[in-house]
């Protein structure tokens, strides 16, 4: 095949990737070809002691074949999550009602990746993703009742978040712990049709990418300042991937593989135990933070806050009493542009490296861009007022 052969072929398929994310309207996530590990950055500058524990690439709101709307096998995941260097994958299966297919979910490790049983109810107008279900789990428990569903899944022993918020309707339900802050196949809605089209017909498939995550829907981030102001609110990324779009039908071509998604959005986590018991505890303290490495790796972004001293006192998602000479500092690869907001509100910028002494308490998180396109959505720290003198 000649060079302008394979370029016009790739770029048909991109053509028909775009008539396809113009019509989508299910959990289809489709793009064009991009795979394997993200490349290395220039490494993000020192900013203090490290945290205990160690920062693991991970995906979340991961659909295999035990869904009735995926395509891939267990094997293919772990295949694919090693490609990228993706350490954990939480599944979060569609259910098959009357049908208790986690039973039928992976151990806890393949081929060195952990796995997260999980599942997507949906809900509310959106959905409820639960992590650490037990394999006996009751799919049709609460169908399609929001609290219900959060109830259950806490009642299991398992996480419950709130999924696809930016479809979200149901937010006078109470116990939920975490919000998907990001949702791949979100971008591909929110993204021009017509503009989608021409980008998959002529852009380059990393272009193509960074274009749709131009489009991750900014009102889920005010929904999550606005209930962070109240309590700690864990922010997760939802790759959203399923492998079930193929455009030759048996022959192949999938659109959407699992490599091209898990490169799209991971959820990097600060682990401090191993398995999915580690996973699932990062995920519930908020230790991490949602990246987009279309052009390159996250790994090495920090944010923490010091004491006067340049003690280590809160990593991100922790929460601590604000109190004078604490020093919040941001580090990211590749020379990023880092932005800190207070409760929703940009109070300081810079490249690469980021300090800022906070006069008062707030939510604070971080977010950074590559080139002007999203890389790094934190994990908020919360500085909350100092008790009174009688404990109030």
């Amino acid at each position: 095949m000649t060079g302008s052969t394979a370029t016009w072929r790739g770029g048909l398929l991109r053509a028909g990737l775009g008539l396809w994310l113009g019509a989508a309207a299910s959990g289809c996530v489709l793009l064009p070809t991009l795979g394997g590990p993200a490349p290395a950055l220039a490494p993000a500058p020192s900013i203090g002691a490290p945290s205990a524990g160690r920062v693991v690439r991970g995906v979340v709101h991961c659909h295999s074949d035990l869904s009735h709307d995926a395509k891939g096998s267990i094997p293919e995941i772990a295949e694919a999550a090693n490609a990228c260097e993706v350490g954990f994958v939480v599944l979060n299966e569609h259910y098959r009602h009357g049908e208790p297919q986690l039973s039928a979910g992976p151990p806890p490790e393949v081929d060195g990746v952990t796995f997260v049983l999980g599942a997507e109810l949906s809900g509310g107008g959106g959905s409820i993703l639960g992590a650490g279900l037990p394999r006996d789990y009751d799919s049709d428990v609460a169908r399609g009742d929001a609290q219900g569903q959060i109830d259950a899944v806490r009642a299991a022993g398992g996480l419950a978040w709130i999924g696809h918020a930016e479809e979200f309707l149901a937010w006078d339900v109470s116990g939920w712990e975490g919000l998907e802050v990001a949702n791949l196949h979100a971008m591909t809605t929110e993204a021009p049709r017509l503009g989608t089209f021409l980008s998959g017909l002529f852009c380059p498939p990393g272009a193509f990418v960074r274009r749709l995550v131009r489009h991750a829907p900014r009102r889920v981030l005010a929904i999550w300042d606005h209930y962070g102001r109240a309590r700690r609110v864990p922010g997760v990324g939802g790759c959203d991937a399923h492998a079930n779009v193929r455009l030759l039908g048996p022959l192949g071509l999938t659109i959407g593989t699992y490599e091209e998604c898990f490169r799209a959005v991971s959820t990097h986590l600060l682990l401090r135990a191993e398995g999915p018991a580690g996973v699932l505890e990062a995920l519930r303290e908020g230790r991490g933070y949602v990246a987009f490495e279309v052009s390159g790796s996250a790994l090495g972004f920090r944010f923490a806050a010091f004491d006067a001293e340049g003690a280590l006192v809160a990593d991100l998602g922790e929460a601590l009493p604000w109190r004078p000479g604490l020093s919040l500092r941001a580090a990211a690869p590749g020379e990023a542009e880092l932005r800190l907001l207070r409760d929703g509100f940009l109070v300081a910028q810079g490249r690469g490296e980021l300090r800022y002494s906070p006069r008062r308490p707030g939510v604070y998180r971080v977010e950074a861009y590559l080139d002007g396109d999203p890389f790094v959505l934190a994990n908020p720290i919360y500085l909350r007022p100092a008790p009174g003198p009688d404990g109030d």
